[in-house]
């Protein structure tokens, strides 16, 4: 979960960029909200990235809202198997160099490794990074299984509940 120092200025930048639009409305208090939806620009934007195998991260960061791969993974839907399928290799590329690296990290066995934290920090990250690729292939064997299917870059429209 981020914190209000994050979201709220990325809310107001993405405003400021065209990419989302706020609209106040009073909710069932006197307290006024603002509701956030995405306009054709931002979806267009969020689309353009999500297709970007190279804004893909290995780790998680305090971007994780908007940079995080497996935020991709919530929107697969709007990508063609294609697409999602080469997402998926280079987020298992990238995942598979993480984990050579730490592994070569290991082998040096350092003496700053080996004294405070270091050594188990290593161990975590590296079985975090495995874990990632099994759920990464995993992922990509069931989009190979799935049959295809037509997939929309269009805004989906919001219905509005009928009042009793």
């Amino acid at each position: 979960m981020t914190n209000d120092g994050v979201l709220y200025p990325l809310l107001a930048r993405l405003e400021r960029e065209r990419l989302l639009a706020k609209r106040s409305q009073r909710a069932r208090g006197a307290q006024i909200r603002n509701v956030f939806r995405i306009t054709r620009d931002g979806d267009a934007e969020f689309l353009a990235w999500l297709r970007d195998p190279r804004s893909t991260e290995v780790g998680l960061d305090h971007d994780f809202l908007v940079r995080h791969r497996f935020v991709k993974a919530l929107f697969f839907h709007r990508l063609t198997r294609s697409e999602q399928l080469q997402q998926l290799d280079e987020a298992a590329r990238q995942t598979r160099e993480s984990i050579e690296s730490l592994r070569e990290l290991q082998a040096v066995g350092s003496d700053d490794l080996t004294s405070g934290l270091g050594w188990e920090l290593i161990e975590l990250e590296l079985t975090q990074r495995e874990a990632d690729l099994r759920w990464i292939d995993a992922i990509t064997r069931r989009v190979k299984r799935e049959p295809a299917v037509t997939r929309t870059s269009r805004v989906p429209r919001t219905r509005r509940r009928a009042r009793a």
